[in-house]
């Protein structure tokens, strides 16, 4: 008990190293707009017992400390009550899909980690410490898939980060002991090579990401051929450790590797099981693509002396802040005008309203930018055929997305 005081208190005092030591008096929040609610101008929360229980605590004119740590929970319930449009593999609806971060845990991590998860389970009788550890270990990882599962916001895998250290003990779990049975190393290899295949086979089709995507299959197979050639010193009974854990490292390089391969776009990383970052934005790109590559695009405009590019921003900031002088495409069929020349448009917006850019299809972009800013090359005849033709059809019924 004494050391989780410690450990708490520790990181408490990281947090609020995190936040700058921040303390603040909820009557100067209340002259600030970003602490209002959007309900009323003399909020500082929405959730009626923090509205109460910190007046009472601290009073209007004592600072809180963190008070901005205290509004992101706030924050956070207030848009869980409101929900959030979600997209998944290409279908967008008010609210959340119960099977999104299940799915998402399978793209967004190296596809080694979820199979050092199930050598984990493997071993499980002879690594389990006891049912106080078993309880603690997956109550928390499961309570976290069950409520955000059924979540109406559901912007991105982050929302689940918290389960990641705790699956890496179970993951871990593939090297413990001292011994581990000849019998489990080779059931243990051949589901590998099934469970990745089941999964590359599942997603579908990889995109263009060409000899790479074979990788889930050439790594497996390299698995279970290692495994299968190891000398049995005990026949079937049991395997030294060193001869159970050399494979196992296979397995590690692989995840270390493709993790490294895709710095220093972390945020749209995506595995090969669903064909890397240039397809897995289809599958899920709401909380992936931010905004983060405007400084990127600058960048390209700087290189190629552009002063100016037609732009679907996707952010809250200023793109000029970046050297991105831009005019939006006013995609929508309502305010469509004919562009012509250089065009990049986010990911997300691509991915989030497809019905707008039905005048891009079949064009094949001149450069990507991060793997979230596409950038197409309109030309005149492009422009008015395409333009007009997305004019032309139908607007989609109120309420549909």
């Amino acid at each position: 008990l004494g050391r989780a005081a410690l450990a708490l208190l520790a990181a408490f005092g990281l947090l609020y190293l995190m936040y700058g030591g921040e303390a603040r008096s909820l009557d100067s929040a209340r002259q600030h707009a970003r602490f209002l609610t959007r309900t009323a101008d003399t909020r500082v929360f929405d959730m009626e017992l923090l509205e109460q229980a910190v007046p009472r605590l601290f009073g209007e004119h004592t600072p809180v400390p963190m008070l901005s740590f205290l509004k992101g929970f706030d924050h956070q319930f207030a848009h869980g009550r409101a929900g959030h449009p979600t997209y998944f593999h290409g279908e967008i609806k008010s609210g959340g899909f119960l099977h999104f971060y299940v799915v998402s845990w399978l793209f967004k991590n190296p596809e080694a980690f979820s199979l050092l998860l199930l050598l984990g389970f493997l071993a499980w009788r002879r690594a389990s410490p006891g049912w106080v550890h078993e309880t603690c270990l997956w109550g928390f990882v499961g309570l976290q898939f069950a409520l955000f599962s059924t979540a109406d916001v559901q912007l991105g895998f982050k929302y689940i980060l918290p389960v990641v250290p705790l699956l890496c003990i179970a993951a871990g779990r593939a090297f413990a002991g001292r011994d581990a049975p000849a019998g489990e190393l080779r059931l243990g290899a051949a589901l590998v090579m099934v469970a990745s295949l089941i999964a590359w086979t599942g997603f579908g089709d990889k995109g263009e990401a060409g000899l790479r995507a074979w990788i889930p299959l050439l790594v497996p197979v390299g698995y279970l051929a290692w495994t299968l050639a190891t000398p049995r010193r005990r026949a079937w009974a049991t395997a030294p450790a060193t001869q159970s854990r050399a494979p196992l490292a296979l397995l590690l390089a692989w995840a270390g590797l493709a993790s490294l391969a895709r710095q220093p776009d972390a945020l749209m990383y995506f595995n090969e099981w669903v064909g890397g970052p240039e397809n897995g934005w289809r599958w899920s790109v709401v909380g992936d693509d931010w905004g983060q590559d405007t400084a990127g695009l600058g960048r390209w405009m700087r290189a190629r002396e552009l002063d100016h590019i037609y732009y679907d921003y996707y952010g809250t900031a200023d793109p000029e802040v970046w050297g991105v002088v831009s005019t939006p495409t006013h995609a929508t069929p309502r305010t469509a005008m004919p562009v012509e020349g250089l065009v990049a448009v986010h990911a997300a917006m691509l991915a989030r309203f497809p019905q707008n850019y039905t005048w891009l299809e079949g064009l094949r972009p001149v450069d990507t930018i991060g793997h979230t800013i596409f950038v197409f090359e309109v030309t005149r005849d492009e422009a008015n055929d395409k333009f007009f033709e997305a004019v032309r059809q139908p607007l989609p019924p109120v309420g549909g997305g």
